[in-house]
């Protein structure tokens, strides 16, 4: 086969052009109104009354409102609170605060004509006064202030040049949730799989499956995490060649997916994460992954063992040390993040969505929940089998119910909030390229398969507004 260059032809250029008009036809935007979660990231804390820095030295949260913040707000940001959101979670790194444990809050904004917020007064207070978490912007001129109260500390950002942090919206119905895909060729080293956007730091919890033929494999095993990336050893055994599939969720989402993450150690035959907040029954979809302190021959297997509204509890199948991840979605959520549960009846598995994508272009990551005599059995999707509306899975066993939950791969592949030319001249300024070649940009690899081309295109234009054309 004949190389390809790495210029972008005049054909290929308009074909952007008429995909970016045609597919995103068939795929409108995002509704404007309905439930909206707002994240806070705050500036570094660079003064300190009681204490040095904490380990995280920063804010990070979330509040969620049932509908999108009106334009051109004038709340009294340095008052008691205007309104009261559905849910929020803050944390320094030490300190966690959400509507679940909260005495006391009050929050107040100000927004500006696109109903961004331009001025805040936030404060939350825990369980019997022993903490707070405060975060407050009046305007330029005015002194900018962000900080944790816990009895013997208060540590603050302080300044009157500095809003102190920055607002988002977080994707509408998955939170603020972040998926890759990658192709690996040695199914043990640990595999670098990087975060669109970069996280603020490593307080997330991810899961991860991995796609690939039957064969006696193992399930992923994160090695280590970093705020951009994570290194995950792909299977641990079986076929060396196949695709990692990751999703992560901030800890500061509050949205109505949930996550936990609780560190092990002792050799426990089971571990109990708890969940953010609880689900209000056991209807709802889990899946699970082990952190631990590198790669390992053994590999890791285990199951879901029990779940309740508050917690999910998972088998350990011989980790001495190590940290579990679980991510949660409920049956109501009828979001852009898809789930399934499907009893284990053969080794090859149909996974019916509960709502087909668009297309074949996402992230899938699945869990056994089963009896603890399966503990030592593994699952993997089947390589090729990714359609809008399914997939198949692998399985040793025939007993239990599998979990699988999957999102779309985004095309916001810069970072900034937004689809449009930005991502797609990325794209096209790599075009061609295999992965180790000069010029290759793994932002541009989409779905990867380390290389960029066609398909890329194609998932970047299908997300962008209605009416782009890029030259």
């Amino acid at each position: 086969m004949k190389s390809r260059s790495s210029r972008v032809p005049g054909a290929i250029l308009l074909g952007i052009q008429l995909l970016a008009v045609v597919f995103v036809s068939l795929f409108p935007a995002r509704a404007a109104n309905g439930a909206t979660t707002y994240v806070f990231v705050s500036d570094n804390f660079d003064q300190f009354v009681g204490t040095s820095c904490p380990p995280i030295c920063h804010i990070t949260g979330s509040f969620t409102v049932a509908q999108p913040l009106a334009p051109n707000l004038m709340q009294d940001v340095g008052g008691s609170g205007a309104f009261k959101p559905l849910s929020f979670t803050f944390t320094d790194g030490v300190t966690t605060i959400t509507q679940l444990d909260a005495t006391s809050s009050g929050f107040s904004v100000h927004t500006d004509a696109n109903g961004k917020i331009t001025q805040w007064g936030m404060y939350m207070s825990g369980p019997g006064g022993g903490a707070g978490i405060f975060i407050y912007y009046g305007g330029t001129e005015n002194l900018t202030q962000n900080g944790v109260n816990v009895l013997a500390y208060q540590a603050y950002f302080q300044s009157s040049t500095s809003p102190g942090g920055s607002w988002s919206v977080a994707g509408v119905n998955s939170g603020d949730l972040r998926e890759i895909t990658k192709s690996y060729a040695d199914s043990y080293t640990p595999l670098t799989v990087g975060w669109t956007p970069v996280f603020p730091d490593t307080n997330y919890t991810a899961a991860c499956t991995a796609e690939t033929v039957p064969s006696d494999f193992l399930l992923p095993t994160i090695t280590s995490r970093a705020a951009s990336s994570m290194t995950v050893s792909p299977t641990d055994g079986g076929a060396p060649a196949g695709v990692l599939d990751c999703i992560a969720i901030p800890d500061y989402d509050s949205s109505d997916l949930r996550h936990g993450r609780v560190s092990f150690s002792g050799f426990p035959a089971s571990v109990v994460v708890q969940w953010n907040a609880p689900f209000p029954n056991t209807n709802y979809t889990a899946v699970c992954t082990a952190e631990t302190e590198g790669a390992f021959s053994a590999g890791f297997t285990g199951v879901i063992d029990a779940l309740s509204p508050g917690s999910v509890t998972v088998l350990n199948a011989g980790y001495a040390t190590g940290t579990m991840h679980c991510i949660g979605v409920p049956d109501t959520d009828a979001g852009e993040v898809r789930h399934a549960r499907v009893p284990l009846s053969n080794d090859t598995v149909t996974v019916t969505w509960n709502s087909p994508f668009p297309d074949s272009s996402y992230v899938a990551t699945c869990k056994q929940q089963g009896p603890s005599s399966d503990s030592g059995y593994a699952i993997a999707i089947q390589t090729g089998s990714k359609l809008p509306g399914s997939m198949k899975v692998i399985s040793d066993v025939a007993n239990g119910i599998l979990h699988c939950i999957a999102a779309h791969i985004s095309a916001d592949i810069n970072g900034d909030g937004v689809v449009n030319c930005s991502d797609l001249d990325i794209v096209k300024a790599a075009f061609g390229k295999k992965s180790g070649q000069t010029g290759f940009d793994s932002r541009a690899d989409v779905n990867g398969d380390g290389v960029v081309n066609i398909l890329d295109l194609s998932i970047v234009a299908k997300q962008a507004p209605p009416g782009t054309a890029c030259q």
